[in-house]
């Protein structure tokens, strides 16, 4: 990627890699889903009448968009569900409920791989 442009420093390359990567995803994830399910019709129909583009995606758009900003709302609450634990709480209750005692409850509802959530691993920095 530095051989095409003139940069001073992996900085620089990182900023240009970051600029073309936000112009890839601009033209294939969000124009492309918004021409529509056809990308030949939609070429075609901009070919023929090159000021339509605007009724294009002003037709498609709305769509797309609101698929991706349901698509933003999912994922943050899903990143907070998973924050809150929900499932060792959960089993936590179930073995509490069973007649274990609190420490066996928590130490059978901690996750198997605490290395996977970060949660709990050896290498987590502890105050």
């Amino acid at each position: 990627f530095d051989k095409l442009f003139f940069t001073i420093g992996v900085r620089g390359i990182q900023v240009k890699l970051q600029e073309w990567y936000f112009v890839y995803h601009l033209i294939f994830v969000v124009l492309v889903t918004a021409v529509g399910r056809s990308v030949l019709t939609a070429v075609n129909t901009l070919i023929m009448q090159p000021m339509s583009a605007s009724a294009l995606l002003s037709a498609s758009l709305p769509a797309s968009s609101n698929f991706y900003l349901n698509y933003l709302v999912i994922q943050c609450l899903s990143s907070c569900f998973e924050l809150t634990r929900i499932w060792n709480f959960t089993k936590y209750m179930f073995f509490r409920h069973r007649g274990y005692s609190w420490e066996e409850a928590c130490k059978f509802s901690e996750p198997e791989d605490q290395d996977y959530y970060g949660i709990g691993s050896p290498r987590t920095p502890r105050a």
